[in-house]
């Protein structure tokens, strides 16, 4: 990203006569140079009228984008499985903490390593949870580093936030995962009771349950280090307001029977997260983005969920 420097009504002066062989003046740390040549806090500088999106660096105003932007993995060792999609978390943040709602586009730097499915994503709300499917060990030239990259849609030529990671070969006697259960994978980044880490579970058994409303999704993951089941459920809090794309605010935990699944009486979306010794002991709140969710008939065929779950 291209940074400009403004300079804002302070004139070059020359302060009595020129000697070449004076020692110029260096000021100490906490200090700077002041146009009359000496040195004074940073404190009592002279303050200048930065312009909004600007602040005040020495004596001159300078582009003030704090923003910063990354990208999340879980393991920076990938198989080089084609068939077992990498979820990957892209965030943006705002100087105020806020996160960046804007297009971006992901790229990789060598077309052999696989590609993203959808690369062109929408930071939000909850940042933007999207997969990238690796290229197959077996294909030459696959296997060895690779870098992620994310751009703005504004400034698509400028990245924002890289990553480097490394694909290797499949561990020797491993089997590859079926194709009927490649794109179900549940990613966890915590610092609660709930978990703590990161955890990504593509391994499992998958159960979900789904109205117009609401879904209830179980995970029963292979490794019982991942835990021995999760359920993850979230509701609009309203029977008669389905659950479709956008961003879901002041979750409280479902309770059916009362103000139409959360309990409150009030119509608020309904989230809870939790597992076996796994669960907020009081109240929780939250938010979560419904990024897609298909039926058919009464059968979920495809839900993409992220979310944000706090214990009180």
């Amino acid at each position: 990203m291209t940074k400009l420097a403004v300079l804002v009504g302070v004139p070059f002066l020359a302060i009595g006569c020129t000697d070449e062989a004076a020692t110029p003046v260096e000021c100490g740390p906490g200090t700077m140079l002041t146009v009359d040549g000496s040195c004074v806090p940073d404190d009592d500088a002279p303050r200048l009228s930065c312009g909004a999106g600007t602040r005040q660096e020495g004596l001159e105003c300078v582009v003030d984008d704090q923003r910063r932007f990354e990208l999340r993995i879980r393991s920076r060792d990938i198989s080089a499985d084609r068939l077992r999609p990498v979820p990957i978390l892209a965030l943006g943040t705002n100087a105020d903490g806020t996160l960046v709602s804007e297009p971006a586009i992901l790229s990789i730097d060598r077309p052999g390593a696989g590609a993203f499915p959808r690369p062109r994503i929408q930071l939000g709300e909850m940042g933007a949870l999207t997969h990238y499917r690796p290229c197959s060990g077996t294909e030459a030239g696959c296997v060895g580093p690779v870098r992620f990259s994310m751009a703005l849609l504004s400034d698509p030529g400028t990245p924002v936030a890289t990553l480097d990671a490394n694909l290797v070969d499949l561990p020797a006697g491993s089997n590859a995962a079926a194709c009927g259960t490649a794109d179900n994978v549940m990613f966890f980044d915590g610092e609660d009771q709930i978990y703590a880490g990161t955890l990504a579970v593509f391994d499992a058994g998958w159960g979900v349950d789904g109205k117009l409303d609401s879904v209830k999704i179980r995970v029963e993951p292979d490794q019982l280090s991942q835990g021995r089941w999760w359920d993850l459920e979230f509701t609009t809090g309203d029977s008669e307001q389905p659950l479709a794309p956008g961003v879901y605010e002041d979750a409280r935990r479902p309770t059916p029977g009362n103000g139409n699944g959360n309990g409150n009486g009030n119509r608020r979306p309904g989230l809870e997260v939790r597992g076996l010794d796994r669960r907020c002991p009081g109240n929780l709140s939250g938010r979560f983005e419904v990024h897609a969710y298909e039926m058919v008939d009464d059968r979920v065929t495809s839900a993409l969920v992220s979310f944000e779950q706090r214990c009180a």
